[in-house]
């Protein structure tokens, strides 16, 4: 009798165990990569690093613990002294600072990539969920590492202000401003304005673009030169309290 008890109980997990695993929210393959990361609180920055940031920038008392590259946390108080509103979508509002805090009190790693990590680029790994029901009981309790192209490892403060606007893209969509669904172009827009702001880019025109018409969302990244999103949905499916023209097949650029 014992034995058939401890039989069924043993069935019952297993069972339990395949229908959670079954229920969770897929995650974007592509850009999984994973490194064990030194969770060592950094207390101060080096002297040459410190030079790197503009008169007047400060560095905070308290700093990230899951940054141990100088460089890397050069570029977050960077970050941290943009207390400036940038405007998004909808009236809503970010700042520098407040994607710094974001990454120091939620515990982010951030790290160098490289060409076999993020094929040399900036990325991030972001579990999706396929629907409504899916992004309802959704619970993040995985931690999710950011990672910086190389490309960005010199050292002049020109190249910080470029660090620290791909750092705040990275933040930006590790925040799932949108839910735990599939990057959409929408949300890549966003992305690239916040970054752009952040680092001033001369490269990056918004102006005239209006992203809620589908024909200028897919213009502004023809008119960059940006190649490799084809696969992403214009708008993500959670995206509510704004009026979204499908319609328009031009856009036109004041």
């Amino acid at each position: 009798m014992k034995t058939t008890l401890t039989i069924t109980s043993l069935t019952i997990l297993i069972l339990n165990i395949i229908l959670n695993a079954t229920s969770q929210p897929k995650v974007e393959m592509s850009e999984v990569y994973e490194i064990p990361l030194a969770s060592n609180q950094a207390s101060s920055l080096p002297a040459d690093y410190q030079s790197l940031l503009p008169a007047g920038f400060r560095t905070p008392e308290k700093l990230p613990a899951k940054i141990s590259d100088p460089l890397l946390l050069t570029a977050w108080v960077y970050l941290y002294n943009l207390s400036e509103p940038i405007t998004i979508y909808n009236g809503q509002t970010t700042s520098g600072r407040e994607l710094a805090e974001y990454a120091r009190t939620q515990r982010v790693p951030i790290q160098w990539g490289s060409d076999d990590i993020c094929r040399g680029n900036s990325c991030s790994v972001r579990p999706t969920c396929p629907d409504a029901a899916c992004v309802a009981k959704f619970k993040n309790n995985k931690t999710i590492t950011i990672y910086l192209s190389q490309r960005y490892q010199e050292n002049s403060t020109e190249m910080l202000r470029n660090l620290a606007g791909s750092m705040a893209h990275e933040l930006y969509h590790h925040t799932l401003p949108f839910g735990p669904v599939k990057t959409s172009l929408y949300e890549e827009y966003w992305a690239y304005y916040i970054g752009g702001s952040i680092s001033k880019a001369s490269w990056a025109t918004f102006d005239g673009y209006n992203p809620l018409q589908a024909a200028c969302l897919t213009q502004w990244f023809s008119d960059h030169s940006w190649k490799g999103l084809n696969d992403h949905d214009l708008y993500p499916f959670t995206l509510t309290g704004v009026t979204v023209d499908l319609a328009s097949q031009t856009c036109t650029i004041p």
